[in-house]
């Protein structure tokens, strides 16, 4: 499957000669950190660019939310710096746009916290992306174990679906 400019997803069509070659957008893992896992890829059709969110579970710095930008030139997209978005003991980051109020939108685990959920609302302006607050905890002090979420226009909310594997319960 292929990303569209609008973001939603389709078949890749056509032959391979006007297909792009691939590019990873994780590329160097030195400077990252290694073990990268748990990425998500989002849309922001603000800046026509697409934007990596990952965890990084080992090396140093680990266990750091990180993204990185990504600008599409022709068939060509080239990732800049990794920007971190939450620093230390955190994992299992899901990520989205908030077509509303033009926002990125990243939910993760804390680990440092017993592994509740939690979530920060970032601002993007060219290829800066910086991170607001940290949540509460939208697990109500349940610990999570896999979650998603889906963003609501009409209302402008946020919907978090989360999984709490000691206790059996989906929320």
């Amino acid at each position: 499957v292929m990303i569209n400019e609008d973001g939603k997803l389709s078949a890749v069509n056509g032959v391979s000669s006007l297909k792009a070659t691939t590019t990873p957008y994780v590329a160097d893992t030195s400077a990252d950190g290694a073990g990268l896992e748990y990425s998500a890829l989002v849309y922001d059709p603000v800046n026509d660019q697409y934007i990596c969110v990952y965890h990084t579970s080992s090396g140093s710095p680990s266990h750091h939310i990180k993204a990185k930008v990504g600008q599409v030139s022709g068939t060509t997209i080239t990732w800049g710096a990794a920007q971190t978005i939450c620093a230390g003991n955190s994992d299992q980051p899901h990520a989205l746009w908030d077509t509303v109020n033009n926002k990125l939108i990243v939910m993760y685990r804390a680990t440092s916290d017993s592994n509740k959920g939690k979530c920060k609302v970032c601002s993007v302006s060219g290829t800066t992306i910086t991170p607001g607050a940290e949540s509460g905890d939208f697990t109500n002090g349940n610990e999570l174990t896999r979650q998603t979420f889906v963003h609501d226009p009409v209302e402008d909310k946020i919907v978090f679906f989360w999984e709490n594997n000691s206790a059996g319960k989906t929320r």
